[in-house]
């Protein structure tokens, strides 16, 4: 009865978000920009099926490649990294807590360090704009990866590079300022959160594929490949 209770504290602060997007759709206005664009919209709204239609299509499709193949890498990564982790030789004789320790403490150093990427990722991208600072972190994420995966190493070795994954995962970051302005104003947020989210469901399907048709045995290489997806992204 009291786990049960706790659980229903935690479900009961899950309704917190909700309560805080209830207050910021009545306290804080809409832009100038918007309502000027409501106004000369009339009752000719657009809707989802705009998205896909002129020369709105393929930025559209686009942005859903970019959300799909950045989106697939990071979680491929978070989900695999922890069961990877607990195969590495040189622990091979520690217990199951000992090598669960292991692998909680890097995963609290790649979230820790990633809010410093979110800082760095904004810092950059005001210095050379969304589109390079996305571009180069991608590019980096591709390096860390090569370097954390290409060869077998020792546990030591990823309390180094499992920090840096995390720093250049601040790229995702800039997201939610970078997408909605590549929509008309009306399709801001439509098009953004559409195409974000296609990205989640693609990552998804993504993190399932590679643990299925990859080696089971040697994880290594499964996340060695899904860093090249940030190649394309």
């Amino acid at each position: 009865m009291i786990e049960g209770d706790k659980e229903q504290w935690v479900f009961l602060v899950g309704i917190l978000p909700a309560l805080l997007v209830f207050w910021i759709r009545r306290h804080v206005p809409e832009p100038d920009e918007w309502h000027l664009a409501k106004a000369a919209s009339a009752e000719h709204e657009p809707s989802l099926r705009d998205l896909f239609q002129g020369s709105l299509r393929n930025r559209t499709l686009l942005v859903i490649a970019i959300c799909g193949f950045s989106l697939s890498g990071w979680w491929a990564f978070m989900f695999w990294q922890a069961q990877y982790l607990q195969t590495l030789p040189d622990i091979a004789a520690w217990t199951r807590a000992e090598k669960q320790q292991f692998t909680t403490t890097v995963f609290f150093l790649v979230i820790g360090v990633s809010i410093f990427g979110n800082f760095f990722a904004g810092y950059l991208a005001k210095r050379m704009g969304y589109r390079r600072c996305i571009s180069l972190m991608c590019f980096c994420f591709v390096l860390v990866m090569f370097g954390a995966f290409f060869t077998q190493r020792g546990h030591r070795e990823y309390y180094f590079w499992m920090p840096f994954i995390g720093f250049f995962s601040g790229m995702f970051g800039l997201f939610t300022m970078y997408l909605p302005p590549l929509f008309p104003t009306l399709l801001r947020t439509t098009g953004a959160g559409f195409c974000y989210n296609i990205g989640r469901i693609v990552a998804a399907c993504g993190t399932v594929f590679f643990g299925l048709y990859s080696n089971v045995a040697d994880l290594r290489r499964a996340l060695l490949l899904v860093g090249f997806l940030f190649i394309p992204a």
